[in-house]
């Protein structure tokens, strides 16, 4: 659920919406699992402008999204790819590290609740048009960019003393032979 001005939403005039009033729209799951391909190959945008085969705003665009987009729970994960140079410097200077989505969508004004939050309308029929760089996303933190060092990578580029892989091995193999060794006695010196 977030806060939209009524000016925001499509077709507020014909819904007798009230443009500077803030209206909360619920997102919902299931269209918005039903509208997951439609983000597929979408343009990543430096900047909010809608995009079209009329209209590619190639000035905008600095990379795409994948082809690969999920949702785990309530969460969608996407991989993505960012060409420009300045936008991944602005990315891994965390000035632009949010994202946020640009669709479409048709409103339905019925209230109701969700997980305890109260909503004025429903976003129905959700479709894709763009991905966009932002400092801030109407979601927050939880729209970002994840670009860590795996475990594995990580492991991979360590460096370690002579002999410390036997000493960690042995270690290892102590803990999995007896299950009472306190983390003291397993402690790699």
């Amino acid at each position: 659920v977030n806060r939209y001005f009524g000016k925001e939403i499509p077709n507020y005039q014909q819904l007798g919406l009230e443009p500077d009033k803030i209206y909360n729209l619920l997102r919902d799951p299931e269209e918005l699992k039903k509208a997951l391909s439609s983000f597929h190959g979408v343009q990543l945008l430096i900047k909010h402008e809608p995009v079209s085969a009329d209209d590619p705003r190639q000035d905008l665009t600095v990379g795409s999204i994948g082809t690969d987009a999920e949702m785990v729970g309530d969460d969608v994960f996407a991989s993505l790819r960012v060409f420009d140079q300045s936008a991944i410097d602005l990315i891994e200077s965390e000035k632009l590290q949010e994202l946020s989505a640009g669709y479409a969508y048709t409103a339905d004004m019925t209230a109701g609740e969700w997980n305890g939050q109260p909503y004025d309308g429903v976003m129905r029929a959700i479709h894709g048009n763009h991905v966009a760089l932002v400092e801030r996303g109407r979601i927050g933190r939880d729209a970002i960019i994840s670009d860590h060092l795996p475990v594995e990578l990580m492991e991979q580029s360590m460096k370690l003393k002579k002999g410390s892989v036997k000493a960690i091995t042995a270690k290892l193999e102590a803990i999995a032979i007896y299950d009472d060794i306190t983390p003291d006695v397993a402690e790699v010196v």
